[in-house]
């Protein structure tokens, strides 16, 4: 039997059918309706993430993973201290004819299972290039509001992502 042997820890290894990996398994489930590939944020940091990260639309290395993900990686994630620790990551578009002007706003609510400390706010960085194209700012209720400025109406086809570190809400949790 043609085999495949990928690295998936320091001291494990996963042994599976040769050609069978992540990212077949993301590809399935995109052919067969389960999942949309577009809107699909994947996480690793060893050798068998590697495809994983490449196909998703985001491919999020861990900070100590592999040199190779974090080379094939859209963002890499910082090393968390603690397994409470979240990071959310809200991937962002403003899709070519759609019509945004600098001063624009957009409100988004965080959902209630995480915990805002304190008021976070930042650059609203464009995915390609690293430039500013607005603000965000989100309070300790959860609400985000995304503010736009001109670069917004001199360019088509703008992402990003807002990045929040924080907890979860352990009162919220398991009460939908």
């Amino acid at each position: 039997l043609p085999l495949s042997v990928l690295a998936s820890a320091s001291n494990l290894i996963d042994i599976m059918n040769e050609g069978i990996d992540k990212a077949k398994g993301l590809t399935y489930l995109a052919e067969n309706g389960y999942i949309n590939l577009d809107s699909t944020i994947a996480f690793g940091d060893n050798e068998n993430d590697v495809g994983m990260i490449e196909l998703a639309e985001i491919g999020v290395a861990m900070e100590n993973g592999i040199p190779l993900d974090l080379e094939k990686a859209y963002k890499i994630a910082k090393h968390q201290d603690s397994q409470d620790d979240v990071v959310i990551l809200y991937n962002w578009s403003i899709k070519e004819n759609q019509e945004v002007h600098a001063g624009d706003t957009v409100h988004l609510q965080v959902p209630k299972e995480f915990k805002i400390y304190t008021t976070v706010s930042g650059d609203l960085i464009v995915g390609d290039n690293g430039e500013s194209c607005g603000e965000f700012e989100i309070d300790t209720d959860g609400m985000m509001t995304i503010t736009f400025d001109d670069y917004v109406e001199n360019h088509s086809i703008i992402h990003g992502i807002v990045e929040i570190y924080t907890n979860f809400n352990e009162a919220e949790l398991g009460n939908n």
